[in-house]
């Protein structure tokens, strides 16, 4: 009987195989710092979230992690594969200006300076903008409604 609830209390628990492409074009004034994430468990090398590397680090105040797209400039991820339970999804965190990592750790998520998206499985298409709000501005094309 206590392996039949045991069973029943992790139904969450399977993981399922999902790839992200991620292409980004910084459109805004300035360089971003770009962090491919989960928003949630298992964790799994390649998609920590910078709070729970800094667990492990004692003080470096250099790049790790993140990609510095300078303005104007492209980023792509390439087919990234990982692990996710069926509540939990990929994000890119996009911090404005090019950071090194303790400042990535001191811009919180309700900052002007950060702004998570929450990626498809698959390709996902991104363009950065200057917002008005001082926010980056994220889009993505825009798909025509198939001709009859």
């Amino acid at each position: 009987m206590g392996a039949v609830l045991l069973g029943l209390g992790c139904t969450g628990c399977f993981t399922e195989s999902r790839v992200y492409d991620v292409h980004v074009r910084n459109n805004t004034s300035g360089p971003v710092t770009l962090w491919l994430t989960k928003d949630g468990p298992p964790e799994e090398a390649g998609w920590e979230r910078p709070e729970s590397l800094a667990l492990g680090k004692l003080q470096d105040d250099g790049p790790l992690g993140g990609v510095i797209v300078p303005a104007r400039g492209v980023a792509s991820t390439g087919p990234v594969k990982g692990q996710f339970y069926r509540d939990t999804g990929a994000e890119l965190r996009i911090y404005t200006g090019s950071n090194t990592f303790a400042e990535i750790l001191a811009i919180g998520r309700d900052s002007l300076l950060r702004m998570d998206y929450s990626l498809k499985p698959g390709r996902n298409d991104l363009t950065l903008t200057d917002g008005t709000d001082g926010r980056v501005r994220v889009s993505t094309p825009s798909v025509a409604p198939a001709s009859k």
